[in-house]
């Protein structure tokens, strides 16, 4: 509420309620006292001081170690005269990236419905801030008052009014009940237990999830993540996170209680659970309705999630996971046998799990036409990283797709999204007879930002070796050559991403100019990213590809295209980047022209410069100038060395 009176900033807000809270110990009405500066129950006068312009429902003092020899008033004193960032400087860098949030995307985003969350636990703010970005109305609440008068400085300095901030305990909670669409308890049932010495842990972990399932309306949703009992980590011999003790979740609890008793000088009052009795808690607290997820790594840095009611999705994901050599193939034929994935579920590193008392929660993103859903598939697959979530719809096996929702993160990613819908809608639009060969993409306006929709195409990656559905690549590719961007059109998003000049600068520096300078004017689609997973066959029709993935496309000569994939997928092919200089060197014997070229690459190579009309010779400066364009990104260790050697190479495309 920053530095404004709280009853007085509701009352001001149409959309939001006059007085958001009650009474903790009766549910009785509050009202102001005579001091102003604390809210009065009026059926049972119990007083609750307002610090800061917060009300204060509970006491605490924050046991957060910000920074050796930091204090959190120093941080607070700082963020308030220099700005919020500026404050993260004097605190160590992992605690200063943990409040900072901006890489931590959390799942509870995709919660449903999207008026009022309330994020227990809430800490500095970091999560709090991203769900402002979708829901109407955030309450932060925490027991601790420094984190929350830091939220309330960031949520002052960003301009954020929606956000507010509240002093209490999730065992006794200051709001009526069905008050909220959704509550977030990320990362903090398992210290439940440490709230009282009176009660046993368990019993204060379901007495606050009750709470929990009071405050939300029926067919609201909990939002749950928690470390997993008998995580595959802990069974690897890693410390268990809020113990510090190897295998001490895995042992019984009786001897788990006795472990930390010798270790740590007290009884074990932190407790996570398997999913059976995680599944039971729930139930016995109101919760009848689930979606699980497995995560990876885990629930506090997810890079992996997937939907545990059958198991598509987690299949999905355990392919994506075993991309990489040297077990991949054996790993990915063992992630087939249904038994085998069943079991190993079970042993995910941590749970998220959306909860409702009346019904199986929905999941969505917000967007001004209503809730994009996300669950009309049996499957939900998640994959995270720092430029957008992938969110994968499956049917009715892991090879079934039957769309995926795309979310930019930065603006970076806005910007491929922007790019990548155009250069569809464009080559469709002028090219009518390659509309077959594109991806069916919507795009529509979130809270986040774009959502990117792309329904799914049938057919698998294509493969080197499939020699028709090659030549019907070069046909695709020979069309694009023939689509130029008017001038009109050539500002906005395609603006940004002309790449003309920059391959004319890298011409000039290796010498092509005099040979590449035509070429080089033309204002056509380069797709960008042509490997082998982004070109589809379906394997009914050889002839049928479908080029998906347009986010890398750029505007330049689209005789680049086949360089683009020969490039990717005979030099970088798919490894892990940056790739070593000796590695690359030794698979320029893979290009076309040289002696120990795949010869049916060489003649592909051949005919597609011929049907560009441009002479067989300038094979070795349009390899050369990709090449130097792709080092502009992290692919190569040592780009220069690999340059050098392919000037050396002597290329021929003569029959």
């Amino acid at each position: 509420m920053h530095g404004e009176d709280p009853l007085e900033t509701f009352r001001s807000i149409g959309r939001m309620i006059t007085n958001p809270f009650a009474c903790p110990q009766c549910r009785g009405e509050l009202c102001r006292g005579q001091t102003e500066e604390a809210l009065i129950c009026a059926p049972c006068r119990a007083n609750f001081p307002i610090r800061y312009n917060i009300p204060c429902f509970t006491e605490g003092s924050s046991r957060w170690r910000l920074s050796s020899g930091v204090s959190s008033e120093e941080v607070l004193a700082l963020a308030r005269e220099k700005g919020w960032r500026q404050s993260l400087s004097i605190m160590e860098k992992s605690r200063a990236d943990w409040v900072r949030g901006e890489d931590r995307f959390t799942l509870s985003l995709l919660s449903s419905p999207k008026n009022r969350i309330l994020d227990c636990g809430s800490g500095w703010g970091a999560l709090s801030f991203w769900l402002a970005k979708e829901f109407e109305q955030v309450f932060a609440l925490d027991s601790q008052l420094d984190g929350l008068r830091f939220t309330d400085i960031r949520a002052e300095q960003e301009g954020i009014r929606h956000l507010t901030t509240v002093q209490g305990s999730v065992l006794s909670l200051p709001f009526d009940s069905d008050f909220f669409d959704v509550v977030v308890l990320n990362g903090v049932l398992e210290w439940v237990g440490t709230f009282s010495e009176h009660k046993p842990p368990q019993v204060l972990q379901e007495s606050a999830l009750r709470e929990i399932e009071r405050v939300l309306k029926p067919e609201g949703t909990l939002f749950l993540a928690i470390e997993n009992r008998y995580g595959l980590q802990y069974f690897l011999g890693y410390k268990e996170e809020h113990t510090g003790l190897r295998f001490i979740s895995l042992l019984p609890r009786f001897l788990a209680n006795l472990y930390h008793r010798v270790r740590r000088g007290g009884a074990l009052r932190v407790l996570t659970h398997s999913r059976s009795a995680l599944t039971r808690m729930l139930g016995r607290s109101g919760f009848k309705g689930t979606r699980w997820f497995f995560t990876h790594p885990s629930y506090r840095n997810c890079r992996y999630a997937a939907s545990l009611a059958g198991l598509e999705a987690f299949q999905f994901i355990v392919g994506q996971l075993l991309q990489k050599p040297p077990l991949s193939s054996l790993l990915r034929a063992a992630s087939r046998i249904n038994p085998l994935m069943k079991l190993s579920t079970f042993f995910s590193p941590s749970w998220i799990v959306f909860a409702s008392s009346s019904s199986i929660p929905r999941l969505g993103l917000q967007s001004p036409n209503g809730l994009v859903e996300l669950t009309s598939s049996p499957g939900i697959a998640i994959t995270i990283n720092a430029r957008r979530v992938n969110v994968f719809s499956l049917g009715g096996n892991p090879t079934v797709l039957v769309g995926k929702y795309s979310v930019p993160l930065n603006e970076r990613a806005l910007q491929k999204a922007r790019m990548s819908y155009a250069c569809v809608q464009f080559i469709a639009r002028t090219q009518p007879q390659l509309k077959d060969h594109l991806p069916d993409v919507t795009l529509r306006d979130g809270r986040l930002g774009l959502i990117d929709y792309t329904a799914a195409t049938r057919g698998a990656p294509l493969q080197l070796g499939q020699q028709q559905s090659l030549e019907s690549l070069v046909e695709i590719l020979l069309e694009l050559c023939k689509l130029s961007v008017p001038p009109h059109e050539l500002n906005g998003v395609f603006a940004d991403c002309d790449i003309r000049q920059t391959l004319r600068r890298i011409a000039l520096q290796q010498g092509l100019v005099d040979q590449l300078g035509e070429i080089l004017d033309r204002a056509q689609v380069l797709h960008g990213d042509l490997n082998l997973g982004n070109i589809l066959c379906d394997p009914q029709n050889p002839h049928q590809l479908t080029l998906v993935d347009f986010e890398h496309a750029r505007i330049g000569p689209a005789v680049l295209n086949w360089y683009d994939f020969i490039l990717r997928n005979l030099l970088i092919a798919g490894d892990a980047l940056p790739l070593s200089a000796k590695t690359v060197i030794r698979r320029l014997q893979r290009l076309p022209g040289n002696r120990n070229a795949d010869p049916a690459m060489n003649r592909l190579t051949a005919d597609y410069l011929d049907g560009c009309r441009l002479s067989r010779d300038l094979h070795h400066p349009l390899l050369t100038l990709y090449l130097r364009h792709l080092c502009s990104d992290p692919i190569i260790d040592e780009p220069n060395r690999v340059l050098d050697a392919l000037r050396q190479q002597k290329l021929s495309l003569a029959s």
